[in-house]
């Protein structure tokens, strides 16, 4: 492939880890915002404040940073293995995706994640691919 689309694909990459490594960071700090009560429809209960959070903090926060820090590691060390492990599990939420689509049906709001993690795992593919290149 050409220079520009390499370049195109580092870019892209290095705005995902960016993003997987500051959503992971807000879930650690503050798992208790907006994004996440809307999102994960969690309403901590007032008698047990952490009811809840220990998944959003400890699960989606350190496995959304763990991304972020894989990629970095990707290509810093020139190592493919760790833009597997990313494919491997962005892989795998698309599948959970599908699942939930087959069993709960459609959701609109739920499109554009699906959307992002099946844009991203070909570039990952393709990273893993080219990476001395």
């Amino acid at each position: 492939m050409s220079t520009w689309t390499t370049r195109a694909i580092k870019v892209y990459l290095y705005f995902i880890a960016a993003l997987f490594l500051t959503l992971g960071a807000m879930a650690f700090i503050a798992p208790s915002g907006e994004m996440f009560v809307m999102k994960f429809g969690v309403i901590p209960d007032p008698t047990h404040p952490a009811h809840g959070l220990t998944s959003l903090r400890g699960l989606f926060g350190g496995v959304i940073f763990s991304f972020g820090i894989m990629i970095i590691l990707g290509y810093k060390t020139l190592n493919r293995t760790w833009f597997d492990a990313v494919t491997l599990s962005m892989g795998l939420l698309v599948v959970g995706r599908i699942i939930t689509l087959l069993v709960d049906g459609f959701d609109p709001l739920s499109l554009p994640g699906f959307i992002g993690d099946v844009v991203t795992i070909p570039a990952f593919l393709y990273a893993a691919q080219h990476l001395k290149d």
